[in-house]
C-alpha cells in the first residue's frame, strides 16, 4: 500500500473519530406545553442485558422522537386541570416540599399517575395538537431502553447498567435520585433526599436525556407480556435502590394503578395526515 493511500486513511479515520467522540448531543426539537423533544433514528440494538443474560438483539423499526424531560405537574395540569402527585403542594407528601418555590415545583415530575391516566393525558394532548405535525404517545419498552442506552447498538455498548456522558455499572446518588443508602455496584452511599426533585437536575446522557435513571418510574405502552393485564414501568425512582435504576430493569403493575413515583415520558412520532402531506410534495 502506497504511503499516500495510508495518509489518506488515517486522516479519514481521524475525521471519523472526532465526528463522533465528544459529539454534541442532538438538538431538541421543541413541542407542546415547552417540551423538547430528541429524535432517534430506527435500528438494532441489544436489549435487556442486566449483569446474568446477554442482551437480546432487537430491532427498532421506526424512527421516533422521545422527550427529553419526563412530564412535569405543571404539564399535567395545563392539560388535566389537577395534580395528582404525592409530592405537591396538597399531596400525600406535602410537608416534603414545603420549601420549595412555586415555579420550581411545577418542574418536578407528576407522579401516582396510572397508565390509564397517561392514555388520558396523551388523548387530551393529541386532541390539542391535531394538525400540527406529530403523534404523542407512551414509548415501548424497546424505544425506552434504546433511548436510556444513549442510541447504543453493539453488543459491547449495550453491556452496562447506567447511561450518562459514558455507560458504567457503579451508581450513586449524587448521579441520580434514588435511596442513596443502596447504591449500585462500586459507588459510594451517597444523600436520600426522600422525594423527587426538578426534572433536569443531574446529568443527563449522550442523547441530552435526563432522569433516565431515577426520580420517577416511568410508564411503558406495552403489556408485560402477551395475554397480560398489567403494564411495564423502567428506570426507577427516588424511593427505591440504586439496582432498580438500571438500564434493563422492569416491574410490571395493573394500568389503574398509580403507586408512589410512577412518572412518565412521551415519544413522538409524524402524524399520519402530515406523513401523508409530506409525501405529495
Amino acid at each position: 500500500m502506497s504511503s499516500r493511500r495510508i495518509l489518506l486513511m488515517s486522516c479519514l479515520a481521524a475525521a471519523l473519530t472526532a465526528s463522533t467522540v465528544g459529539a454534541e448531543p442532538p438538538k431538541p426539537r421543541e413541542g407542546p406545553l415547552g417540551m423538547k423533544f430528541v429524535s432517534l433514528p430506527k435500528g438494532t440494538f441489544y436489549m435487556g442485558w442486566n449483569g446474568d443474560k446477554k442482551g437480546v438483539k432487537t430491532e427498532i423499526k421506526e424512527d421516533f422522537e422521545i422527550a427529553v424531560y419526563t412530564v412535569t405537574q405543571g404539564q399535567w395540569q395545563e392539560i388535566m386541570g389537577n395534580n395528582p402527585s404525592w409530592f405537591s403542594r396538597d399531596g400525600g407528601g406535602k410537608d416534603k416540599v414545603k420549601d420549595i418555590k412555586d415555579e420550581d415545583l411545577k418542574q418536578f415530575p407528576v407522579e401516582e399517575v396510572s397508565w390509564n391516566d397517561a392514555q388520558e393525558f396523551i388523548k387530551k394532548l393529541n386532541e390539542k395538537e391535531k394538525g400540527k405535525g406529530w403523534t404523542y404517545r407512551l414509548p415501548t419498552e424497546a424505544e425506552w431502553e434504546y433511548a436510556c442506552r444513549g442510541g447504543a447498538t453493539s453488543e459491547e455498548e449495550c453491556s452496562y447498567h447506567f447511561y450518562f456522558e459514558k455507560p458504567t455499572n457503579d451508581l450513586s446518588s449524587k448521579d441520580a435520585n434514588f435511596n442513596g443508602d443502596y447504591p449500585d455496584g462500586k459507588a459510594d452511599k451517597g444523600p436520600w433526599m426522600g422525594r423527587t426533585t426538578k426534572v433536569g437536575s443531574y446529568a443527563p446522557n449522550k442523547l441530552g436525556l435526563y432522569d433516565m435513571h431515577g426520580n420517577v418510574w416511568q410508564w411503558c405502552s406495552d403489556l408485560d407480556k402477551p395475554g397480560s393485564l398489567w403494564h411495564v414501568l423502567r428506570g426507577g425512582s427516588g424511593a427505591f435502590h440504586g439496582e432498580n435504576c438500571r438500564s434493563a430493569n422492569r416491574i410490571m403493575i395493573p394500568p389503574d394503578s398509580g403507586i408512589l413515583c410512577d412518572g412518565f415520558r412521551l415519544a413522538a412520532v409524524p402524524e399520519v395526515g402530515a406523513k401523508q402531506e409530506k409525501g405529495k410534495e
